[in-house]
């Protein structure tokens, strides 16, 4: 590939390096180099979290459900007409409530908040999700989702609805799971204003009043991938805006309007505004138009939990260390194709699973792991291995 033989121990001279494509690890790529190292190794020592990716997006303390009343507040609190409901059905009943429904029921008494602190999936989901819990009840996106929707997409659905890879977050508009390239940057992840989608697609305020389309506010905080491509929003109410998802507007809009209006609305719309970001023309990751921001502002981290495995485990994805070190240090000023790879690149998260298969195919990891077992000089581990990344 390079146009010269290295050693197995030696990585090349970086002026070898004639264009991006070449700087770039090979698509596919198998050599055994890890013998019989077991798996919790490979994980630890070329896999590493996220953390920049999942406070990208929402990121809001999980302090929504707490304890509303103290130990004894009431000695014989009543469920009222509820009452006469067998434990199993009223369950059943709650599961099927939204989420912002039932954490405003919790505050009724000691015996409902206990009961539904009782209930698994939604136990389940304050443990593991509870900062998406506490998101979604706070930009009232939670009032169109029940606690068995969420559930089921968390221990069920691990994939990306568009793409098909580690998805390790929700798209609250949506109610979707997306990972982070898609989000940032195909137009089925763009939301719009609410007054905006009413006004392009000639919808009814009733649509919106009867929760067809659900609806969510954004909340302040600071946004963006990388530190240095982050925007701050003040937290007041006159700062927020009321965003919609344009795959359910389109959805909810094909009941009301004839088909040939419905695509002329379309394409007006398309010919008017921009929705998506091209890898072309700037990255993805820079955080600096308005629309870029309502991305991130509409998405919060959501976590995979496999239950059909021996033991569950709480996987937020990992990523390749050799592969984002590598997409980082790749000058963005070549091909395009080459830097919408790198960024791919950067952005990929898997699961255990898939981040096993992906080693095995992957040229900078087996490079970075010969660097790790035999360093020689300057290595491919002083560049693909990075230090500071936080270990799995």
């Amino acid at each position: 590939m390079y146009g010269t033989t290295y050693g197995t121990n030696q990585s090349p001279p970086w002026h070898v390096y004639a264009s991006a494509s070449e700087y770039l690890p090979p698509v596919n790529y198998t050599h055994p180099v890890y013998g019989d190292v077991g798996e919790l190794e490979l994980l630890s020592k070329l896999g590493c979290s996220r953390p920049d990716l999942h406070e990208a997006v929402i990121d809001t303390p999980a302090d929504v459900v707490q304890p509303n009343f103290l130990p004894g507040y009431r000695r014989n609190p009543s469920l009222g007409r509820l009452d006469c409901l067998p434990p199993l059905v009223l369950e059943e009943v709650f599961l099927d409530i939204d989420l912002n429904t039932l954490v405003s029921c919790r505050k009724l008494n000691s015996r409902v908040e206990a009961f539904i602190d009782g209930i698994i999936p939604f136990r389940r989901l304050q443990e593991c999700a509870g900062s998406a819990v506490a998101a979604l009840v706070r930009t009232g996106g939670g009032a169109y989702y029940s606690i068995r929707y969420l559930y089921t997409l968390m221990v069920n659905t691990p994939a990306c609805s568009t793409c098909g890879n580690f998805g390790g977050f929700f798209f609250i508009p949506q109610g979707v799971r997306c990972c982070m390239y898609c989000l940032l940057t195909l137009p089925e992840f763009q939301p719009v204003a609410k007054s905006t989608a009413m006004r392009t697609y000639w919808l009814p305020l009733v649509v919106f009043k009867k929760g067809i389309i659900p609806v969510m506010k954004t909340l302040g905080g600071t946004y963006g991938v990388h530190g240095r491509h982050t925007i701050q929003k003040a937290t007041s109410s006159k700062t927020q805006r009321s965003l919609v998802s344009p795959v359910v507007v389109r959805e909810a809009a094909a009941d009301f309007l004839k088909p040939s209006l419905l695509e002329h609305l379309e394409a007006k719309a398309t010919a008017s505004a921009r929705t998506t970001i091209p890898v072309e023309r700037a990255d993805p990751r820079w955080c600096k138009t308005a629309n870029h921001l309502y991305r991130l502002q509409s998405a919060v981290s959501f976590p995979y939990i496999d239950m059909l495995s021996p033991a569950p485990v709480i996987e937020r994805g990992l990523s390749c260390r050799a592969c984002v070190n590598i997409a980082r240090q790749l000058q963005y000023g070549t091909l395009p194709g080459d830097r919408e790879r790198a960024i791919k690149m950067d952005l990929a998260m898997f699961s255990e699973e898939e981040f096993l298969e992906h080693v095995q195919g992957c040229y900078a990891a087996q490079r970075a792991w010969e660097s790790i077992e035999r360093p020689v000089g300057r290595s491919w581990g002083q560049y693909c291995c990075m230090p500071s990344a936080n270990a799995y």
